[in-house]
């Protein structure tokens, strides 16, 4: 209230060194957890990459199970039929 008395562009200089000042403090506490956050994001991105590479080599043994099973079956039917 004294400073806004004596200056109004002081009082606006003053707020703006404060709200820097507490910037400054909250950018020192959050940087180390963007950071983590930069990790953990890297560290997800090559599980998934993993996981894709996984689902695709599981999708190709179900293929290769339907066609093991859909050979089966027809080689039953034709031994059926010769019969």
């Amino acid at each position: 209230a004294a400073i806004k008395k004596a200056s109004l562009a002081c009082e606006a200089l003053c707020l703006w060194v404060g709200a820097m000042y507490k910037y400054h403090f909250v950018a020192k506490a959050v940087e180390p957890k963007r950071q983590l956050l930069r990790e953990a994001e890297a560290d997800l991105e090559q599980c998934m990459a993993k996981l894709e590479a996984a689902q695709q080599a599981l999708r190709e043994v179900h293929n290769k199970i339907q066609k093991l099973e859909s050979d089966y079956n027809q080689a039953i039917a034709k031994q059926e039929a010769l019969q």
